[in-house]
C-alpha cells in the first residue's frame, strides 16, 4: 500500500541494438547527474540470462543491477503475452516464456534515497528473425516512504525520478507516466507532500487498527508490520482526523 510513480518507456521498431544501447547508456549519463544514492552500471541482458533463475528472493537484491534485471524479467514476460494475445488488463494472466524466445534487453537502476524503492529504466524486446520488434519497458515505484526523513526528501526522490523520466523524452524514449501523487501533470511540490500526507494518514490509521485488532485478539501486534510504522509522525498520523 503506497502511493507510486508508474511509467511506460519504448523505442520504435526500427530501433537497432545499438540504438537502444546508446540510448539507455546515454540516459543513464542524465542519471548519474542527479541526486540519487546510487546509480547503477547498463547491464545487457539475452534471453540466456533471463530464463534463468530470479536475480532477488522477496524484496532482498545483492546488486543494483539485479534491479534492472528483474526489470528486463518482467518485460519479457509482459511482451510474451502480448505476441499470444493476451489484453492489457486488470486481470493479469500468467504465462511462461519458452526459454529460448530470442531477447534483447539494455537497463539500468537507480537508488533514489531511503525509504524510496529502487526503479529501473531501460528497454527490451523480442526479436523474430529479421522482423522489426518494438522495444518496452515498465516500472512501478514506490516513493511515499520517503517522506519519513522530511518533505525535501521526499521531493529530492521523488522529482528524481520525474527528471530522469523528462530526460528519457528529450532523448527520444517514448514516455507514458502513471502518477499516483499528480507531481508528474503538475510538477507543483505542494500537490506532491499534500497528496503523500492524506495517503500516510490513511495507512496510518488502517496500520492502527489491524495492530489493535490483533491485540484484541489476544496476538502480538509486534508482528504487524509495515513501513508506515518507521515514519516518525506515527501516532500523529494515526490519530489525525
Amino acid at each position: 500500500m503506497g502511493l507510486h510513480l508508474c511509467y511506460d518507456l519504448a523505442l520504435p521498431p526500427g530501433a537497432t541494438d545499438s540504438d537502444a544501447a546508446t540510448l539507455v547508456s546515454s540516459l543513464r549519463e542524465r542519471a548519474v547527474a542527479l541526486p540519487f544514492d546510487h546509480v547503477s552500471n547498463v547491464v545487457r541482458l539475452t534471453q540466456d540470462v533471463l530464463a534463468g533463475s530470479w536475480p532477488v528472493r522477496g524484496l532482498a537484491y545483492a546488486r543494483l543491477e539485479d534491479v534492472a534485471h528483474l526489470g528486463a524479467v518482467f518485460a519479457r514476460e509482459e511482451m510474451y503475452r502480448r505476441r499470444l494475445g493476451f489484453p492489457n488488463d486488470e486481470e493479469y494472466t500468467l504465462v511462461d516464456v519458452p526459454p529460448d524466445v530470442p531477447t534483447a534487453a539494455h537497463a539500468f537502476a537507480v537508488a533514489p534515497g531511503r525509504g524510496c524503492e529502487p526503479a529501473s529504466f531501460g528497454v527490451a524486446r523480442l526479436t523474430d528473425g529479421d522482423a522489426p520488434a518494438p522495444w518496452g519497458w515498465h516500472c512501478c515505484c514506490k516513493t511515499q516512504y520517503a517522506s519519513a526523513l522530511g518533505d525535501d526528501h521526499l521531493l529530492r526522490c521523488h522529482g528524481s525520478l520525474v527528471a530522469i523520466l523528462d530526460a528519457a523524452g528529450a532523448l527520444g524514449f517514448e514516455v507514458t507516466v502513471r502518477d499516483e501523487t499528480g507531481y508528474w501533470g503538475s510538477r507543483d511540490p505542494r500537490q506532491l507532500t499534500a497528496a503523500v500526507a492524506e495517503m500516510n494518514r490513511l495507512v496510518a490509521r488502517f496500520a492502527g487498527a489491524v495492530t489493535d485488532a490483533v491485540r484484541d485478539a489476544g496476538g502480538d501486534s509486534r508482528g504487524v508490520r509495515g513501513a508506515i510504522f518507521d515514519h516518525p509522525d506515527f501516532e500523529r498520523l494515526e490519530t489525525e482526523e
